[in-house]
């Protein structure tokens, strides 16, 4: 087996080869570190976008709160909820803003109780975060939907009893 060696000498050379070894890997679905529990994540059938563009093309296109997710896909999805479930999950459809991070902002009665950053790492992209509940975490909840930088691409209500 013959093996040849090369030497970089141009600045262009080397960002061509980085380029080059970037589109030779692709990046594999991963957890990002949640608030007890992590997020997942998982590539989504490419469809259009349902809500306004955000900010450089990222888009919730579909987004619950919901008990589990079987299949990527959310289950038992709802706006109240019992305290006794214990986590809830906002699962979570991005379409666009593929290398951007968006943050699931867990709120309960004006008092954010968990930020979970979420890679989205394809065009279109499924990922979700959970939160586990106290039992005296009832009342009025929301989660928002925001990009990195603060911008919020949507915002879901619900209800613990």
């Amino acid at each position: 087996m013959s093996m040849r060696i090369y030497t970089l000498s141009t600045p262009w050379a080397v960002a061509a080869m980085l380029l080059v070894v970037s589109l030779a890997v692709p990046a594999t679905p991963g957890a990002a570190a949640g608030d007890e529990e992590p997020a997942t994540d998982a590539p989504a059938a490419d469809t259009p976008p349902v809500d306004a563009p955000g900010p450089a093309s990222l888009t919730v296109a579909e987004a619950v709160i919901c008990t589990e997710v079987q299949e990527h896909q959310p289950v038992n999805a709802g706006d109240r909820f019992s305290v006794r479930e214990e986590r809830l999950i906002c699962w979570t459809r991005i379409v666009g803003g593929q290398g951007e991070t968006v943050v699931h902002a867990w709120i309960h009665e004006g008092t954010t109780r968990a930020r979970v950053e979420l890679p989205v790492r394809g065009p279109a992209w499924r990922t979700w975060s959970s939160k586990r509940l106290l039992a005296s975490w009832t009342g009025s909840w929301e989660v928002k939907i925001m990009t990195k930088d603060g911008a919020v691409l949507k915002t879901i209500g619900f209800e613990v009893e």
